[in-house]
């Protein structure tokens, strides 16, 4: 536990405490700020003494004893400690300043106004709004925290190791995560930086969100009309992008499921062993190696890479550039890829023994050959064709017939 102290106009003082590393730096910034401006006569207030009228050029600072209030019009500060339960509404300065100790579960609500408030107990609920631009920092333990941004301003939330359940709104967001927390994104342009978090689950993007991992479990689910760039983890990672498109999604070192949704989405693994799922939209998906792809309903442009990878066929039109490295694998499946064209670059008639197709429940319908290129028709009307070779596939040995 660390403490911060504030000494008022009097000379009494009152001690803050705090249980996270963050939280006990910003109040020890802010505290510093708050004793030099009172120690000056800029601020006014004591924690033993009726609070003041600030005079001309002054402002006020709130010790806080009764559990409901209404800042001042003319008070920038409220500092909270001794209370179990303390209810906040914040005035309409640009300079406000709440700090309340780890015994409390602050309830902090802004309509207007800016400023910065440090949240040190847990189950706080913090809700903001207007245009100002806040700095929003939630306790460490005890319980999840509540924190809602309705607001348009540009505001950083920074949220304490405990669990967290966040809300943005339309306004420009940074989310520093360092938790467990679950993130409501909004329409607005939204950053979340999770380097020291442990897991975070993300839905609802209809704006844009930049998310940059370090080691948590990751979930997003984009759903919303937004775009998603998601920098991977090297825990687990399960994301979707928006239906917006321009979805830019690379894996990191964990496992992984990426998922496209629209035009323009570009799908990248990080390591071997993940899997690349192409949605409706026109989509790149590269590979690392030992990876799986799924083409979807678009056109996709398909690239392999080092390893043993497993590409499976969709139904719109895929253009696959392989390495014939004898270990990749073409998966057709019969309720996948009806009617589907998949174009693949790579082999040549030297290497014509690499090429390994899987058919489920599909057989071969028919093959022919120009000078340039071999097409294989499948039995529900999909087309593959081979560039640059001329020879026809073997049962048993190019293709596996079901049963």
């Amino acid at each position: 536990m660390s403490s911060v102290t504030i000494t008022g106009t009097n000379s009494n003082s009152v001690v803050l405490n705090y249980d996270g590393a963050t939280n006990y730096a910003l109040a020890q910034t802010l505290a510093a700020q708050i004793n030099a401006e009172i120690a000056a006569g800029n601020v006014v207030g004591d924690p033993v003494a009726p609070s003041p009228v600030p005079g001309a050029g002054k402002t006020g600072i709130l010790f806080q004893s009764t559990e409901s209030v209404i800042l001042p019009s003319n008070y920038t500060v409220d500092a909270i400690t001794g209370l179990p339960n303390a209810n906040v509404i914040a005035n309409s300065l640009t300079n406000q300043v709440i700090l309340s100790d780890e015994a409390t579960a602050l309830n902090f609500y802004a309509a207007a106004g800016a400023g910065t408030v440090v949240a040190g107990g847990g189950g706080s609920q913090l809700q903001i709004g207007g245009t100002g631009n806040w700095l929003l920092s939630s306790g460490a333990y005890g319980g999840p925290n509540v924190i809602t941004d309705f607001g348009s301003g540009t505001n950083t939330i920074s949220a304490g190791p405990g669990g967290n359940h966040i809300v943005l709104g339309s306004g420009h967001d940074l989310v520093l995560s360092t938790g467990e927390d679950l993130i409501t994104a909004g329409h607005g342009d939204q950053t979340v930086l999770a380097s020291a978090g442990s897991r975070d689950n993300i839905h609802g993007v209809d704006g844009k969100l930049l998310f940059v991992g370090g080691a948590a479990n990751v979930t997003i689910v984009g759903g919303g009309s937004g775009s998603v760039t998601f920098t991977g983890t090297s825990g687990s990672q399960d994301v979707q992008g928006s239906l917006g498109g321009d979805n830019h999604l690379t894996a990191g070192l964990g496992q992984a499921t990426l998922i496209g949704a629209a035009d323009g989405d570009v799908l990248t693994a990080g390591n071997t062993g993940q899997l690349l799922i192409a949605g409706a939209g026109n989509e790149t998906l590269n590979a690392v190696g030992a990876d799986t792809l799924y083409a979807g309903s678009g056109h996709d442009q398909i690239n392999d890479g080092f390893g043993s990878d497993t590409f499976i066929g969709g139904s719109g039109h895929a253009s696959i550039s392989a390495t014939a490295n004898g270990s990749d694998v073409f998966d057709f499946i019969a309720s996948l890829n009806a009617a589907g064209h998949t174009e693949v670059t790579g082999f040549t008639n030297a290497s014509v023994a690499d090429i390994h197709l899987h058919l489920q429940g599909l057989t071969v319908a028919s093959q022919t050959n120009t000078a340039h290129a071999l097409t294989v028709n499948l039995s529900d009307g999909t087309v593959v064709k081979f560039d640059n070779v001329t020879t026809h596939l073997v049962a048993g040995s190019n293709y596996n017939l079901p049963g």
